[in-house]
């Protein structure tokens, strides 16, 4: 897509039509980068916008744009200055990759670690997570009550610092089972 130094529409391809959601006629009808930008960020992307033409250099962006139809699409803007004869810069030039799906993902990632997180603190019974080598790394209240031990000197051992001498075999193998099973998905 490209703009005059004003934001100003000059030309654009299809795609980029097809991310802010409008056909290329109501882009080249007077519309501007900032008509299209979302509020919250127009500031920061006017800002790094006017500085390009003084000082000739290229910036990237993440930003979201708002779309006719209501939705809100995310994009990274790659933006540099276009030179006339002189050497003046005369537009800017911005290759957009369209961010929504991943920043949705992002989003959907978070609330899942928040669910998983608060099921983990919050469960009845003794939960930890523990490093391939079997130093604990997290662990909840319960396990604490249950070892009658704090989080801070749970998480200085390991598995083994708290298992009877007896149980020390089976749970040996149930690591290196599950390290073996995680080794398979990851291949």
């Amino acid at each position: 897509m490209e703009t005059d130094l004003s934001g100003r529409f000059l030309q654009m391809n299809d795609r980029y039509c097809e991310i802010v959601g409008r056909t290329r006629e109501e882009l080249l009808s007077g519309l501007r980068m900032q008509d299209i930008t979302h509020p919250d960020d127009l500031p920061r992307n006017v800002s790094q916008f006017q500085t390009v033409p003084r000082t000739g250099e290229a910036f990237e962006i993440e930003k979201r744009y708002l779309r006719p139809d209501g939705r809100t699409i995310w994009v990274r803007n790659a933006v540099s200055p276009i030179y006339d004869g002189a050497g003046q810069p005369r537009a800017m030039v911005a290759v957009s990759l369209d961010l929504t799906a991943k920043k949705q993902m992002d989003a959907a990632l978070r609330e899942s670690e928040a669910r998983l997180a608060a099921i983990f603190a919050q469960a009845s019974v003794g939960l930890s997570e523990i490093s391939p080598e079997g130093r604990f790394l997290r662990v909840n209240d319960e396990l604490c009550r249950i070892f009658g031990r704090s989080k801070e000197e749970l998480l200085q051992l390991g598995i083994l610092d708290v298992t009877v001498a007896a149980d020390v075999p089976p749970i040996l193998l149930a690591i290196s089972q599950a390290l073996a099973l995680l080794w398979h998905f990851h291949q």
